[in-house]
């Protein structure tokens, strides 16, 4: 016997999407001096990359020097908003080389676009490039846990109330939440769950639960 699950709760939280994006005329390139002049540039390998909030991504920041420079350049960020770091590793690069930059978002990040500037300075140049942090939206659903012989939960999504639902976990969920970091802002979506028993039956779906994204 299954009991006829009821979604407990559905909020709205977000997901950030990270871009590292090389500004025009602001470091990056690959041009090396042809002079005795200093020269010096930084650029993202990925140069974009996306998260959810309370996860982590990493990116390599590689520097290029030329010319007469010497000595290393010292990295920095600025501008992350509350909950978001950026840390470098190693903070500092000796000449060209790479360094390894982990983002960290976390879960009350706040909504929005943020520029944040990544700085490589040292050998009397200062080279920066731009981090763009777009905040977008996920889905937290809880339901009540069924009784019986229950293995597992699937839940499914649709855009229209009462049919087309389409599942999305690929594999059976042992808890009682599950996020859809694949939602859209400005969405409205309609969720259902269904038991699995231990023998592979599922159970009739549960009662609808709907979910407007901002």
């Amino acid at each position: 016997m299954y009991r006829r699950n009821k979604i407990a709760r559905v909020c709205v939280l977000a997901l950030v999407a990270l871009q590292l994006l090389i500004v025009s005329g602001c470091g990056g390139g690959t041009t090396s001096s042809t002079s005795g002049e200093p020269f010096a540039a930084i650029a993202m390998e990925p140069a974009s990359v996306s998260m959810a909030r309370g996860n982590q991504r990493l990116s390599t920041l590689n520097t290029q020097v030329g010319g007469s420079f010497s000595g290393s350049l010292a990295l920095s960020a600025a501008g992350a908003p509350d909950g978001m770091t950026v840390t470098f590793d190693p903070p500092s690069v000796a000449g060209s080389g790479s360094s390894n930059v982990t983002v960290s978002v976390a879960r009350g990040t706040p909504t929005g676009t943020y520029a944040i500037t990544i700085s490589g300075n040292g050998g009397g140049l200062n080279k920066t490039t731009t981090l763009t942090v777009v905040v977008s939206a996920e889905v937290l659903l809880t339901w009540t846990a069924s009784t019986g012989d229950v293995i597992g939960y699937n839940v499914s999504r649709s855009d229209t109330s009462g049919a087309g639902y389409v599942r999305l976990n690929s594999e059976s969920i042992s808890g009682t939440s599950y996020i859809d970091n694949a939602a859209q802002s400005e969405h409205t979506y309609y969720y259902v769950v269904t038991a699995v028993s231990s023998t592979g039956v599922e159970s009739p779906p549960s009662e609808e639960a709907s979910a407007d994204v901002p």
